[in-house]
């Protein structure tokens, strides 16, 4: 540039750009090239008007440890200093953030960050679905939706993992034949999956009283080779996906279309179990395989069964306990507080608990085992 040459020619000759160049030759204005500083500077400001001098900081670090020191419940977090900086009438104390970000630079901090670790796969409380090698459907209802003129909607879904075939049946009110009804639909028209996930309600898990009765549904999910799977009580984890899609449903569904009767509800559902089938079609392709329903099956409403295996998702209590078909069982104290994936296997006449991790969702270990027999009563086919 001092030869004469144009901005445009050195930036194109250097591969840059105008005003880089122009911020380098006024950088070097009036100064020899062995005494021009060519390295990157920061832009920031040496100083910044907003931050906390030292000496405050110095002094809120102090007081920290003096009311943890003297004060009668020891509180010395970011609140207890800001109430105690306004009492002493000083400045305005600075905010509960500000003096967060203080004891943090100088690690007085007692308490510890959670770490919160990916999310295990769907259906990972089952190892196969979890490989990728069977299909469950995910059973469940939604409720507290309305049509016009206040009368009160229940909505049976089945969403299938993997895959995302979904099936939604809205009724005025549901009963176990109805949803039982939905249940054999969806699979006769898609096949039979390998597990089937069922929520706590009377209509899909039977009366609770004798514990070892098993109702219509689980009886079903026997005869046709299907494993039931109970999700946990009050744990929303194993349920996450199937929520999620209740939530979708409402807002694209429901909450879109006013509907005066059932049957405008009942259209518009079918609708969108079509659209939804049809944008999931790559999915569902590449989904395990489905079993063809059997041609020749018929339902025997009062066999039990003694065959099959079904599967608990049950959370331990503080003595290592876990409550299975009304009855608790002790699997030790290595298993205290944590999910626990109970199999019930009614032929090999044994009950098995393996612990779930979410750190390790793969690694399910076996944490005790006993002997489970059925009762006379339910042995008869």
């Amino acid at each position: 540039m001092r030869r004469g040459e144009s901005w445009r020619a050195v930036a194109a000759r250097f591969g840059s750009s105008v005003p880089t160049v122009t911020r380098w030759v006024l950088r070097a204005h009036g100064k020899r090239l062995d005494r021009t500083a060519c390295s990157e500077q920061s832009r920031a400001p040496r100083h910044v008007h907003t931050r906390t001098g030292p000496d405050r900081e110095t002094r809120v670090v102090a007081l920290r440890q003096h009311l943890r020191a003297q004060r009668a419940l020891g509180e010395c977090g970011a609140a207890a200093i800001r109430r105690d900086l306004a009492r002493r009438g000083l400045p305005p104390p600075p905010s509960l953030r500000t003096l967060g970000s203080m004891l943090a630079r100088h690690g007085a901090v007692d308490d510890r960050r959670r770490i919160r670790r990916q999310a295990p796969p769907v259906g990972g409380h089952v190892p196969a679905v979890a490989a990728g090698l069977a299909a469950v459907d995910a059973c469940d209802g939604v409720e507290g939706v309305f049509i016009r003129g206040g009368s009160a909607v229940e909505v049976r879904t089945v969403v299938s993992w993997p895959g995302g075939l979904v099936g939604s049946w809205p009724a005025a009110g549901w009963t176990t034949a109805w949803a039982l009804r939905a249940i054999l639909e969806q699979w006769r028209r898609l096949g039979v999956p390998d597990d089937a996930q069922l929520d706590h309600e009377k209509r899909l898990s039977g009366p609770p009283q004798p514990p070892e009765a098993m109702g219509r549904v689980l009886r079903v999910c026997v005869s046709l080779g299907v494993t039931p799977v109970f999700a946990p009580p009050r744990a929303h984890g194993v349920q996450h996906a199937l929520e999620r899609d209740h939530g979708t449903w409402q807002a694209q569904v429901w909450a879109r279309w006013p509907y005066d009767t059932l049957a405008q509800g009942q259209g518009q559902a079918g609708t969108d179990v079509a659209a939804h089938r049809a944008r999931s079609r790559a999915r569902v392709e590449g989904a395990p395989p489905r079993r063809p329903f059997p041609k020749k099956w018929k339902f025997n409403s009062q066999a039990q069964g003694n065959r099959g295996v079904m599967l608990f998702i049950r959370r331990s209590t503080d003595q290592g306990m876990v409550e299975v078909l009304g009855r608790p069982y002790e699997i030790g104290t290595h298993g205290v507080n944590r999910l626990v994936r109970c199999a019930v296997d009614r032929a090999g006449k044994a009950m098995r608990f393996y612990g779930l991790r979410r750190r390790e969702p793969a690694t399910q270990p076996l944490l005790g085992k006993v002997v489970y027999t059925l009762p006379p009563r339910y042995v008869s086919e």
